[in-house]
């Protein structure tokens, strides 16, 4: 090939390289990042106020990371900007490259940790501006990542100078200035999601955030007229320059720092009495922004518990028991005691619906008494187990903290958790895969229990698996325990059971050596599901903390009655006990010879391998009346099919058989 040959060929193929890299670029410039698409996608703040045009806004800390990102959106937004920090050359830089996107803005060098420096801060806001408006204390260090005793009295001084004292003097001076001037404005102190958790490591970082947190509050009180709006901005951790150059990799694992303006919008314009000494979390106000600004707490992210609706068919269908079969939330096939029904009716005729019930519930309390064998002041009741969770878990937990309990669970007690922010300790139910005994392995749940864990909670029998806790094993479990740690066991099926082994809750109530509280309910075998009733009990010193939490007149006259009625009925008792037991034992051969690996069950449910097609078993068995849960467990291996009466048990098993 000759020279002009050879130079034509690499000129055409720089050519057509050229044009695909052109072809690459357009892409890109027409495609937006991945910040644009989250900032298009995050939740508009209505503002209170005009919004930030023209605003004087101080931020400290703003050569970098969140503070700089914050800068630059206040300013796109109209607002003059004043951008601190320490080093002269980060503060020109940061002005320099604001100034180039056409936002108005100047540098203030000083150490915002010092009465001068705070002072400087107004000062020069003023002389640049000619006012001043909003303060952002956002300067912090991360501290010592150490054990609290490691670290040096001069790490701890400058995490508390940085984080606490300069925010404090910041504030001072930024009152003094604009009560002077008898100005309306902000402060935003930023915080932290570790003052809603605990985190080793972290204690010096996450008690000067705490103390900002405290202090925000009080100052809130001394400005009654919210004259100076003083809110915390609680932050989670998001990508920062800095995280970047500690840890690369997990730093990218971090939502864009972009990602909480939205929080700091509605700090800076948001309604005063919605902000003026709260702390709002940024996290909670990108998924539930009405919700945050409303409350203000773990509360926002709170979801009305709902089961999803029946769909037969494609269409919405009423879950009406005279039309279908419902066996998919384990409710009693065999009915309500004769004379738990008889009850009902003679209260409402000798105790109207126009009268309160008995407030204190003696003929309930004492009725379990007798079933039990332990005084009435061990037991406490609620409408449903649900409740009494709810309030017990409030009791003990605070957001943030932990309790212990298998997995993967009641998806009730999971979402109670959710609901109140309490971290659970998920430890996994030991499915006797590699040969032992199916059980709640509590071996593990010991060594997960920590000096943070607030409450232990045990499901016997276990929901999914309907496996029964052993009483010599927990007996074990409990001697290596603190005494005061409460451990909630949750027998809502226990009266299904007949396992001899099976743990006694009450005699562990009666030895009194744990705070062990047991929790029944009179949905399930007594059939009452519709008039919510349960009950935990446990020795005084606990059951009179839950009580404490009690709604006057919980349980409605009829339903007090009804369960009593249903305690003394044992021939109702007995009979539904030994259908109940039938059937299951009937079902679990059934699934044997249709060659379906299971774990034998003592509740009204068994948990086992998915039959072939399981959404397609659901969606037939609906069609023909007949309702099942359609929840999977362990990737879609595992269901829990319902075992209901002998006949209803029949028309599942055939179904099943016709898919093979």
């Amino acid at each position: 090939m000759s020279s002009r040959s050879a130079f034509l060929h690499r000129s055409k193929r720089l050519a057509a390289r050229s044009v695909r890299v052109a072809r690459r670029v357009w892409s890109e410039l027409r495609t937006p990042s991945d910040v644009e698409r989250l900032m298009q996608a995050l939740p508009r703040v209505a503002a209170a106020e005009a919004g930030l045009a023209g605003k004087v806004v101080v931020i400290t800390g703003a050569t970098q990371g969140v503070g700089l990102v914050v800068a630059r959106r206040f300013g796109t937004l109209g607002a003059r900007l004043v951008i601190n920090g320490r080093r002269a050359e980060a503060v020109e830089h940061a002005v320099s490259a604001l100034k180039r996107e056409g936002i108005a803005c100047t540098g203030v060098v000083a150490d915002a940790a010092c009465e001068a420096g705070a002072e400087a801060l107004i000062s020069g806001a003023v002389a640049a501006f000619g006012d001043f408006d909003i303060l952002v204390n956002n300067a912090a260090i991360a501290g010592p990542h150490a054990a609290a005793w490691d670290a040096s009295a001069g790490d701890v001084d400058e995490t508390v100078r940085i984080n606490f004292t300069g925010p404090v003097l910041c504030s001072m001076a930024a009152v003094r200035w604009l009560s002077g001037q008898g100005k309306q404005g902000r402060i935003i102190n930023v915080s932290s999601l570790v003052t809603e958790g605990s985190y080793a490591k972290f204690a010096h970082y996450s008690a000067t955030k705490a103390a900002l947190e405290a202090f925000s509050r009080s100052v809130a009180a001394d400005l009654p007229e919210a004259q100076v709006v003083v809110t915390t901005l609680i932050l989670p951790s998001v990508r920062t320059e800095r995280k970047a150059a500690a840890d690369w990799a997990s730093a990218e694992l971090l939502p864009p720092a972009e990602s909480v303006l939205p929080a700091f919008e509605h700090c800076a314009t948001g309604p005063a009495h919605l902000l003026h000494g709260r702390a709002i979390s940024a996290a909670r106000f990108i998924a539930e922004p009405v919700a945050e600004a409303q409350m203000a707490s773990v509360a926002s992210l709170r979801q009305q518990i709902r089961y999803p609706e029946l769909v037969i068919r494609g269409a919405t269908t009423p879950r009406d028991p005279s039309r279908l079969t419902l066996l998919d939330r384990a409710e009693n096939q065999h009915g309500t005691s004769p004379r738990a029904l008889a009850a009902i009716a003679d209260s409402l005729g000798t105790h109207g619906p126009n009268f309160y019930p008995d407030e204190r519930f003696g003929a309930l309390t004492s009725a379990l008494s007798v079933e039990y064998g332990l005084p009435a002041d061990h037991f406490a009741l609620g409408p449903g187990s649900w409740e009494l969770i709810s309030r017990t878990v409030q009791l003990f937990a605070r957001p943030g903290e932990e309790i212990v309990s298998s997995g993967p669970g009641w998806f009730g007690f999971n979402v109670t958790c959710q609901r109140h922010g309490v971290a659970q300790r998920l430890v996994p139910f030991d499915r006797g895969t590699t040969g032992n005994r199916p059980s709640h392995n509590l071996n593990e749940m010991r060594r997960a229990i920590t000096p943070r864990t607030r409450m232990v909670y045990l499901i016997s029998p276990s929901n999914p698996e309907g496996v029964t806790l052993q009483h010599a094993e927990v007996k074990e479990f409990l001697s290596d325990l603190p005494p005061d740690l409460p451990v909630m066991i949750d027998e809502a099926y226990a009266e299904y059971a007949d396992d001899p082994g099976m743990v006694n809750v009450a005699e562990l109530v009666r030895e009194g050596r744990n705070a062990v509280i047991g929790l029944r309910t009179f949905s399930k075998f007594y059939g009452m599901a519709g008039l919510r009733v349960g009950y935990a009990f446990g020795q005084p010193r606990i059951i009179d903390l839950i009580r404490r939490s009690e709604q006057i007149f919980m349980l409605t006259h009829v339903a007090e009655v009804a369960a009593v009625a249903a305690l003394g009925d044992k021939e109702h008792r007995a009979r539904v006990f030994e259908a109940s037991r039938a059937a299951r034992l009937d079902m679990q051969r059934r699934l044997t010879d249709l060659g379906l690996d299971h774990i034998p069950s003592q509740a009204p449910y068994i948990f086992t391998q998915a039959p072939k097609d399981f959404d397609g078993l659901v969606r037939t068995l609906s069609e023909a009346g007949i309702v099942i849960a359609p929840y999977r467990f362990d990737d879609g291996r595992m269901v829990m099919l319902p075992v209901g009466r002998a006949e209803q048990n029949e028309q599942i098993v055939q179904a099943i058989g016709r898919q093979r």
